[in-house]
């Protein structure tokens, strides 16, 4: 069954990004154009426009916070585009730092920003912190 911006959620197969079974959940957002970003990239809400963009820790416009990771892959090299944000699970943390854009670091400070929420970020083994 599609979701909301089409994502089959009835399915359930191995994904790597996952580490468990915990329910994922997506909410939709608005892509800020000129960004082709992958699916597990960390991101974050700008303050003015409330659009997404990809994680910076450095910048101070609000995208230093995530608020998730992209649930498929998005350009919006020439405009922007709807895109669904994972906003709840438990992910593999070498898969997160693998994805283009991530850094170790940006998977660290994502990792404190979603500790509030239903976002769990550990490595494939480890006790869950």
């Amino acid at each position: 069954m599609a979701g909301r911006l089409g994502i089959d959620q009835s399915t359930k197969t191995h994904d790597e990004l996952f580490l468990d079974e915990f329910p994922v959940l997506t909410e939709p957002f608005t892509l800020l154009s000129g960004q082709d970003l992958k699916r597990g990239r960390s991101v974050g809400v700008q303050t003015s426009g409330g659009k997404i963009i990809g994680q910076l820790t450095t910048s101070s416009d609000g995208s230093e916070t995530s608020i998730g990771f992209l649930a498929e892959d998005a350009d919006a090299s020439s405009g922007d585009v709807k895109v669904a944000v994972f906003v709840s699970g438990s992910f593999d943390q070498n898969f997160l730092e693998g994805v283009t854009g991530n850094s170790v670091a940006i998977i660290a400070q994502a990792k404190i920003d979603l500790a509030k929420s239903s976002v769990f970020v550990n490595r494939l083994g480890q006790v869950a912190t």
